[in-house]
């Protein structure tokens, strides 16, 4: 059970990896173009992931009443960069920010027709930090874990990587004693 659960854990941590570069490299190009997926699942109803200008947004745009889904159309379409939800006329009902996230719900009136939207719009920067967190701890604690398995087969203090070969009990330098138990299993 341990096994599997360190299986999907390192799983877990490459698909973040994997995540954080293609967020990266969307972030920089987002920059020098607008990128935008659409999926029209009826005439009333468009959903759309985009990134412009260093930010991502997802979009859900209703118009008028909900009919049955048609065909599903997928679209991409890409531009100059702008800024999201600059065609919007009309102020949102609904404008929850915070650190550079927004949220924002409201209603447009566009040739005598009248849609609801909802834009979540989140920086890629966050996204990237996000992204970064587990695999950034988990390298750290591989890499503690190695300096620390080297040193005890060296014969070096894990604290402060003295020789310890004359004095295998205790540290010299900084005086941390080292069970030799530790020592033991270390060189096997």
């Amino acid at each position: 059970m341990r096994r599997l659960g360190r299986w999907l854990l390192n799983g877990f941590t490459f698909l973040l990896l994997v995540l954080c570069i293609a967020t990266t490299a969307l972030w920089i190009l987002s920059f020098r173009m607008s990128n935008a997926f659409t999926r029209a699942e009826s005439p009333t109803m468009v959903e759309s992931l985009g990134a412009s200008r260093g930010d991502a947004a997802v979009v859900w745009i209703g118009l008028g009443t909900p009919t049955m889904p048609s065909e599903v159309h997928w679209t991409y379409r890409s531009g100059p960069p702008q800024d999201i939800g600059t065609g919007l006329t009309g102020k949102p009902t609904t404008d929850l920010r915070f650190a550079g996230a927004a949220y924002l719900v409201g209603e447009e009136h566009f040739f005598g027709a009248t849609f609801s939207y909802h834009f979540l719009i989140v920086p890629l920067w966050q996204l990237v930090l996000l992204f970064t967190i587990l695999p950034a701890v988990r390298f750290f604690n591989w890499r503690r874990r190695r300096l620390l398995a080297h040193r005890l087969r060296a014969g070096l203090c894990p604290n402060c990587g003295y020789d310890m070969r004359a004095t295998p009990d205790q540290c010299p330098e900084c005086g941390r004693s080292v069970p030799t138990a530790l020592i033991r299993n270390s060189s096997a």
